[in-house]
């Protein structure tokens, strides 16, 4: 019984983190267009938005470079750098959450040792504290992009009247 309602709270989790990743590129798409019109040339080609989270090798560091290119473009113009300490501490939070994500991929299901069945939840309540700080900080980064990026399109005509 406790062996069905793990498996039915895996498969809960891995659903809203499915449905969780796919709001995160479309909200990134949005800001990708925003990004567009406020520094264009700083921008990466826009497949890699998709491509970059599915790529081997590529997924380890083309999502948070486009990330880097949000942050720089929602940056006034003279003081335009890419990256920040809030984008590093999100991207290896979000590495390391998604690196437990094995660990515990047979459920239970074998027939364990208290020790084994132990270490087996400890493993799992390792990997939810990982996902959570992945989610605070991604709520973050969401938060502090959104309203940068939004400022700098409100700022934006100003900047243009000027020059």
């Amino acid at each position: 019984m406790a062996d069905m309602w793990f498996g039915n709270l895996m498969g809960w989790r891995t659903a809203a983190l499915i449905v969780s990743a796919l709001l995160f590129v479309v909200w990134l798409d949005n800001m990708r267009g925003l990004a567009d019109e406020i520094w264009p040339e700083g921008q990466r080609r826009r497949a890699w938005l998709i491509f970059g989270w599915v790529v081997p090798v590529a997924n380890l560091f083309i999502p948070k470079m486009f990330i880097n290119d949000l942050w720089a473009a929602g940056r006034p113009p003279q003081r335009r750098e890419r990256g920040h300490l809030l984008l590093t501490l999100w991207w290896l939070s979000v590495l390391a959450a998604f690196g437990m994500f094995g660990d515990w991929s047979d459920g239970g299901q074998r027939d364990a040792r208290a020790d084994e069945a132990a270490d087996e939840m400890r493993r799992v309540l390792l990997s939810n504290g990982l996902y959570i700080a992945a989610a605070l900080l991604t709520i973050a980064v969401v938060w502090r992009l959104s309203s940068m990026l939004e400022r700098a399109m409100t700022t934006r005509p100003a900047l243009d009247q000027r020059t």
